[in-house]
């Protein structure tokens, strides 16, 4: 018995010093402190799924997989070793394997919002844009203020040509993080279609508003103020129209 309880401590030990070697981000390391765990301990699980982490850190994606095949054959219900071999997968373009993954781990913990990005990225490498968009959506419920994700969304609603709500999440994005890059969402087809909608709906506010964001992105700013001016004259709503204002009075600087 005591034998037993010395094994169990010593195979802990080396799992806490890759732990620690994995926080300074020194995977080799890491790696050989989990694999002396693991030959002290071969049921330890969670020294395959750091393992299998520190594995990814460094490119040995067949490893990796195989690490976490490993704590899933100890623990199926291991959430984090579903998402972690999903990732390997989609490293390696198995995308139908990496979806089966990340649901895997949604099933497990619903209220992770990380699954959910990593299967609407690989959704969208799909071609399956409605279902990328529905896994953003799902993150964003979970987490409001996870900025990256409204990026993500916003160039699954670029590519799906929903140019409002593609600006609009746009627009959070630059609230959230002020001062940064807008990315590349062809937003000259932006104005193009927003412009032929205007056509069929000419007292839209919401169009306009949507116009003037992609024109000043493109560098228009006149042709932008005029469009935040046609806005503000067309909106009924109050709060809206403050945020206008403040917008063509930034704009003016």
């Amino acid at each position: 018995m005591q034998a037993l309880v010395r094994t169990s401590m010593e195979a802990r030990t080396h799992f806490e010093r890759g732990f620690f070697e994995s926080e300074q981000c020194r995977w080799a390391e890491a790696i050989a402190q989990y694999t002396q765990a693991l030959q002290i301990d071969p049921h330890l699980a969670p020294a395959y799924s750091e393992r299998g982490i520190a594995q990814l850190e460094i490119g040995n994606l067949t490893r990796v997989i195989t690490d976490f095949d490993q704590a899933l054959v100890l623990n199926p219900r291991y959430a984090i070793a579903f998402l972690y071999r999903g990732n390997a997968r989609a490293r390696q373009s198995d995308w139908t394997e990496a979806v089966a993954d990340f649901t895997k781990a949604l099933k497990l913990d619903p209220s992770w919002n990380q699954p959910y990005i990593l299967r609407g990225l690989v959704r969208g490498h799909q071609g399956d844009l409605a279902g990328a968009e529905e896994d953003f959506t799902k993150a964003l419920e979970l987490n409001a203020r996870d900025s990256p994700t409204y990026l993500d969304r916003a160039l699954v609603r670029g590519k799906q040509r929903d140019w409002v709500r593609a600006v609009a999440d746009l627009t959070t994005f630059a609230e959230l993080h002020p001062g940064n890059a807008k990315p590349n969402l062809e937003w000259e087809s932006a104005v193009t279609d927003l412009t032929k909608a205007l056509k069929l709906h000419p007292r839209d506010a919401s169009l306009y508003y949507s116009r003037a964001l992609a024109r000043k992105i493109l560098g228009d700013r006149e042709r932008a103020r005029t469009d935040l001016e046609k806005a503000l004259a067309y909106e009924p709503d109050l709060r809206q129209r403050v945020r206008i204002q403040r917008l063509l009075w930034e704009w003016r600087k």
